[in-house]
């Protein structure tokens, strides 16, 4: 707490600024940390209790290759997301196993929020007594459980029926990722 500036100031998808040097890239990102709630430190006698703060807590440094993958993904999501009402537009996918290990705060910064998952029952039947079975699946495509998060690299006409390239991401119990894949939907 004594030192507030020096928690405020960190590097790439970490904070504040990032400052260019000859023998560092100059592209940045900035981010701004997740807070964590601490207790005020004990007043002194008769004076007010103070109330708890609200402080940030540094993420990991972003550099490099997972900085340019992560550049990289947030173009092709700008150019989906700008495709007119009208517009059919597609971006391949490329290798997205550097989100792997990255915090979940850093990627959902650079890539906006993601398209949550859900648990929904689902009810099939079968054979010509139609025998149905409900089930618990994570919805909508390419959903895989219900912590799921993906991301569109599509965009179709209103009046078209179809899907496209989705990176899925899965995180573990620390909130990094663990897989990063890519499903086409339809």
């Amino acid at each position: 707490m004594k030192n507030l500036c020096a928690v405020l100031v960190f590097v790439a998808c970490g904070g504040c600024h990032e400052t260019a040097s000859p023998n560092r890239p100059t592209t940045a990102s900035t981010v701004t940390a997740p807070t964590v709630q601490t207790e005020p430190e004990p007043a002194a006698a008769g004076a007010p209790a103070a109330e708890p703060v609200a402080e940030p807590v540094a993420a990991e440094p972003v550099e490099g290759p997972h900085l340019t993958l992560l550049a990289e993904l947030k173009a092709r999501l700008d150019r989906v997301r700008a495709a007119a009402p009208d517009e059919h537009l597609t971006e391949a996918p490329i290798n997205a196993d550097g989100l792997v290990g990255m915090e979940r705060a850093v990627i959902v910064q650079a890539l906006q929020a993601p398209h949550e998952c859900a648990m929904d029952d689902v009810t099939s039947c079968s054979g010509t007594t139609l025998r149905c079975r409900t089930e618990r699946v994570a919805t909508p495509a390419p959903c895989g459980e219900e912590d799921d998060v993906f991301y569109s690299f599509y965009h179709l006409p209103d009046t078209w029926v179809g899907g496209g390239p989705e990176l899925r991401l899965r995180f573990d119990d620390d909130d990094r990722c663990a897989s990063a894949m890519w499903f086409h939907t339809q």
